[in-house]
């Protein structure tokens, strides 16, 4: 996946720029997105927070492209914004995406979206990573609580934000987005491989409440395993990317 460029079955994605390459989590998040739309909205509005080279919007353009759906895509890295405009442009959702060269914080909108997706930075500082990965993947720029607060803050009420990060934060992260309103509806952990005891990273879905809530959904939970004993991929993960992989 660190070539160039990474081709999708209803558009492609050119990495040159960008310091962070299309990678598994963002596919299984995207894939696994809730692609049912209240009835009620007559236009969806979907955020993506960090888009890098654009995949989670392409993915969620692709998989709501029945519906009255505007796309904003907000990326602080120069680089990775190259890339995702020509990204959209290309695809044939290009004329309702819109991208913005800021962080979240700096976002000027107060529009209030339906749906937010994000792959956010999750390693903490003191790791050795690249200078150029840096802000796409430490927590230096946009820590937890930082993120829930933006996400709370931009999110309708009924609306849902979705997110992939280590399943190691997830107790963490709940807890902290709970104290913004948003709490988990539905979780897919997922193992690597089939040996995995223990699940490595978590796709969940949060839904932005009403402040007089009192009771705790307890979330839908699933599991998906990536690769089998041989090193294959699954049945479960090519059913839930099939969408996507050119060769699922």
């Amino acid at each position: 996946m660190a070539s160039n460029s990474f081709k999708c079955k209803q558009f492609s994605v050119t990495q040159l720029h960008s310091a962070m390459k299309v990678g598994t989590d963002s596919l299984i998040l995207g894939s696994w997105a809730i692609a049912s739309v209240n009835k009620e909205n007559t236009k969806l509005n979907v955020l993506d927070i960090g888009c890098g080279t654009g995949l989670l919007t392409l993915m969620l353009a692709q998989k709501l492209a029945e519906v009255n759906g505007q796309f904003t895509a907000v990326e602080l890295d120069a680089g990775a914004c190259v890339d995702a405009q020509y990204n959209f442009s290309q695809s044939p959702w290009s004329q309702c995406i819109q991208l913005f060269n800021c962080d979240i914080q700096s976002y000027p909108d107060i529009t209030r979206f339906q749906r937010i997706i994000c792959n956010p930075p999750y390693f903490t500082a003191g790791q050795t990573i690249e200078q150029s990965r840096a802000v796409a993947r430490l927590q230096t720029h946009l820590n937890w609580h930082i993120l829930a607060e933006q996400i709370s803050l931009r999110l309708s009420y009924g609306g849902f934000a979705e997110l992939v990060f280590p399943f190691s934060d997830l107790v963490e992260v709940k807890q902290i987005f709970s104290q913004v309103n948003l709490f988990s509806v539905a979780e897919l952990h997922i193992y690597p491989k089939e040996s995995d005891t223990s699940a490595k990273r978590v796709c969940v879905r949060f839904e932005k409440t009403a402040q007089n809530r009192t009771k705790m959904t307890i979330p839908e939970v699933n599991q998906l395993v990536i690769y089998n004993q041989q090193n294959h991929y699954t049945t479960d993960y090519r059913n839930l990317c099939r969408d996507y992989y050119l060769n699922f």
